[in-house]
């Protein structure tokens, strides 16, 4: 312990206990909410080994014990090269203490949750890659009947060849098991937690595919999508709240993936992390699409929910690669895409009547004819029972909608020579006109 109370992050091995007369620690690597995680070198096999040791309070609780069980158990059923192996679990008295200790595969990487701090986004091929793999391991865990609940950043370690894994099972629950959490208690980092977890609902595999689509939105934005310290408004968030559209510079069929995984209902998730990680694969693989044009970026690609509670539905996109997962959208959702349609198209033909009523009044006039502006054209159809500009429906630049129908110039129009009465000279008679109209969205 130094001078000021805190505990050296590495201590000599001389002043580390040997482990079940067989693990001797050599260096502390990481803390948690449950123990510490030491690297520590197995005397009978003459191999590091990872080892984590449950805190000395939490020992006590035969809550937290049994759940220290359950992850050795959890995670020694799992054999997948993306799951951090279990190697042994025991528990031996200290004195007057119990000393609880889970021996895993030490590996040697950083946790995603680190990365990020200190490097930002990742660019969209590596976000595609950690996802995959990510997937992978939960689909592992998820054919065994486990359910990780707790899959965040800090439980993915990256190796320095790229490779993944997926750790600290701590809270995961088979589907057999009895409920280690009283009925309605919410486990899991709140960040990170599905809509159904926040409400402490029950879990399924999809519970764990909303989280690592949280993940996967962090690693484009640098930010999960839902901030704040207050664990009651991130839950709230999750439940009622849609994510922050994602960077215009991100792939729409990426786009569409991350979002579709964050739909509060888990019926229009990916159906399962297979799904979920070919889908990242195929797109990692398609790369060389092309990046996303301004009308593309301006479409509206998630939609709200409706007055009658109905879950978010994720609009299909141009830009999705052939053979790419299709994403089921609702009627409600195609519906009310088709508003906007609707009323544009009404203000388009307002904007024709007006042209052509201007046009049939400069021929009687000497005065010159403008087409109407960016200013006029804003105050031509303004929402009525005819016009179907619902509030609630995404906003549509009506200027930008005007100048895109409206001419940009109006003909010069000639009329032909009027005949000449007797005795006087030819009359002439003409009308010009021209004008521009333009919108900024």
């Amino acid at each position: 312990m130094n001078e000021d109370g805190s505990v050296s992050p590495t201590r000599t091995a001389e002043a580390l206990p040997l482990v079940a007369d067989r693990y001797q620690l050599t260096k502390r690597i990481a803390s948690g909410g449950m123990g510490t995680v030491w690297v520590a070198e197995d005397v009978v096999l003459g191999r590091e080994v990872a080892v984590k040791i449950l805190r000395e309070d939490l020992v006590e609780s035969e809550q937290f014990l049994e759940r220290f069980r359950t992850e050795a158990r959890h995670t020694a059923a799992l054999v997948h090269g993306g799951i951090a192996g279990v190697y042994d679990y025991g528990e031996e008295r200290i004195g007057e203490s119990t000393r609880a200790y889970l021996v895993m595969e030490l590996v040697r990487g950083e946790a995603l949750s680190e990365v990020l701090q200190t490097t930002g986004p990742f660019d969209v091929p590596s976000t595609l890659s950690v996802v995959a793999q990510a997937a992978d391991a939960l689909q592992a865990a998820h054919a065994n009947g486990v359910i990780h609940r707790d899959v965040k950043p800090a439980n993915l370690l990256l190796l320095p060849d790229g490779t993944v894994k997926l750790t600290d099972f701590g809270i995961a629950r088979a589907a057999d098991d009895v409920a280690l959490t009283e009925a309605g208690q919410v486990v899991g980092t709140a960040r990170y937690m599905s809509p159904e977890q926040a409400v402490g609902g029950e879990l399924t595999p999809s519970s764990d595919v909303y989280s690592l689509g949280i993940i996967a939105y962090e690693m484009l934005t640098g930010s999960p999508p839902f901030t704040g310290s207050n664990p009651g408004a991130l839950a709230y968030a999750h439940v009622h709240q849609l994510p922050p559209p994602l960077p215009v510079a991100v792939p729409v069929a990426v786009r569409d993936l991350v979002i579709g995984a964050l739909a509060k209902d888990r019926a229009l998730r990916p159906p399962d992390a297979h799904a979920f990680a070919e889908a990242a694969r195929h797109l990692r693989s398609s790369l060389d699409l092309p990046a996303p044009t301004s009308s593309e970026t301006a479409e509206t690609l998630v939609m709200g929910a409706t007055g009658n509670g109905s879950a978010t539905a994720v609009m299909p996109s141009a830009g999705v690669a052939v053979g790419a997962p299709q994403i089921v959208i609702s009627a409600e959702a195609r519906q009310a895409r088709r508003r906007p349609t609707r009323a544009m198209a009404v203000l388009g033909v307002a904007v024709l009547v007006l042209v052509a009523a201007a046009i049939a009044s400069s021929r009687s006039s000497d005065a010159p004819f403008r087409a109407p502006t960016q200013e006029t054209a804003t105050t031509v159809a303004p929402p009525t029972a005819t016009n179907p500009v619902a509030s609630g429906t995404p906003a549509v630049a009506v200027a930008t909608t005007i100048a895109a129908v409206a001419p940009p110039t109006v003909p010069v129009t000639t009329l032909a020579p009027a005949p000449a009465a007797p005795g006087k000279g030819g009359g002439k008679g003409g009308g010009k006109g021209g004008g521009k109209g333009g919108g900024k969205g």
